[in-house]
């Protein structure tokens, strides 16, 4: 078992517990919301297993390389740049869903184009780093944060305002066809387990299908969670005019006894540090898929290093850009785009590399 692949969905999830994905499901709670997060899970877990199985044949190579060796180089580049952007999308959404909330929650007197900056400065240095240091901070953020984030999770579940009628009323909506928008929201909430086309390049172990076994029962907590909680919390009329709907629940919940009466901002806190470091391995990816444009071999050549400032310097561009043309609303349609693109594309890459393979494990047994 890899502790890092792990590690990579875990990210995922707690970071889509702030931003777009909590609204769209709960926007779709009387239009198959319940239904889309029990057909998210064996959607998941079949595509991550796949993947698995995929890069069990091609150890230590990252997507790159693989497909360097069974295209053509201009088909190499139409994948790199398509993938490449939609990696650098899903960090950029993130991202500019955090910087709202902190205008929002902590200094209402900064910009999010002001917030979008400083955050952008930091990843431009941090995303160069190497794969395996990338990871390690991983490991170590994620060993700090999660034990304060279930706390959170448990004192929100058991806390004694929730209105059990109204989880159990959402729950009625059970039979109700899952709606492709919650479905693209409720998976994505596992897509983490697509960051090994990048970071299989320095696993020492391939990840193993024993994995599923865990990722299975905490994805569907997780999204179950994510789900009822606000409902509980708000009720099921009033969640819906929430815009940041874990934001706003953290805030109801007090710490009678804690050296901070309010949760918000022990929340706050935690998922300033779960949004930065989801932006930062996903823009991480998409450099990664960015600087195989030019076949570079080496990430110590002085080629691969100005490679990587020039990107770099555009992602945080983009980042600012977007923090200035872009409006909530207008984010949340971009976001419900992205999300749908974003389904059938990891269905695409999953199955083409689950080919590759085969492929290849048949040429080693020739």
């Amino acid at each position: 078992m890899n502790r890092y692949f792990l590690y990579l969905i875990v990210l995922n999830m707690l970071a889509n517990v702030i931003a777009f994905v909590p609204r769209i499901l709960l926007d779709k709670r009387f239009d198959g919301a319940v239904m889309s997060l029990l057909a998210a899970l064996p959607i998941s877990l079949v595509l991550m297993g796949l993947m698995i199985r995929s890069m069990q044949a091609f150890p230590q190579r990252g997507l790159p390389e693989i497909l360097q060796d069974y295209l053509s180089p201009w088909l190499v580049h139409i994948f790199m740049g398509f993938f490449g952007i939609m990696w650098y999308a899903a960090g950029a959404v993130t991202l500019y869903y955090f910087a709202d909330v902190s205008v929002r929650f902590i200094n209402p007197e900064m910009s999010t184009v002001q917030t979008m900056f400083l955050y952008c400065t930091v990843l431009v240095f941090l995303i160069q780093l190497q794969s395996r240091k990338v990871l390690y901070l991983l490991e170590i953020l994620i060993i700090l944060q999660v034990p304060f984030i279930l706390f959170i999770m448990v004192k929100a579940s058991f806390n004694q305002y929730v209105l059990w009628d109204s989880m159990l009323e959402a729950a009625t909506y059970i039979f109700h066809p899952p709606h492709i928008v919650a479905l693209s929201a409720a998976t994505y909430m596992f897509t983490g387990y697509l960051n090994i086309v990048v970071f299989n390049r320095v696993f020492e172990k391939p990840a193993s299908m024993r994995l599923l076994w865990i990722v299975g029962p905490v994805g569907m907590l997780n999204l179950l969670t994510t789900y009822f909680i606000p409902i509980g919390m708000h009720g099921m009329d009033s969640v819906g005019e929430l815009v940041y709907k874990w934001f706003t629940t953290a805030d109801a919940i007090r710490l009678q006894y804690g050296f901070v009466e309010r949760l918000i901002f022990v929340f706050l806190l935690l998922y300033l540090t779960i949004s930065l470091l989801s932006t930062l391995v996903h823009w991480h990816v998409s450099l990664q898929m960015f600087k195989s444009w030019f076949f570079v071999d080496s990430n110590k050549s002085k080629k691969s290093k100005k490679l990587s400032w020039y990107f770099a310097a555009v992602f945080g561009a983009g980042g600012i850009a977007l923090a200035y043309w872009m409006n909530e609303q207008t984010m949340l349609t971009v976001s419900i785009w992205f999300l749908v693109l974003r389904l059938a594309s990891e269905m695409t890459i999953v199955f083409f590399l689950y080919y590759l393979s085969v492929r290849e494990r048949r040429k080693a047994a020739a």
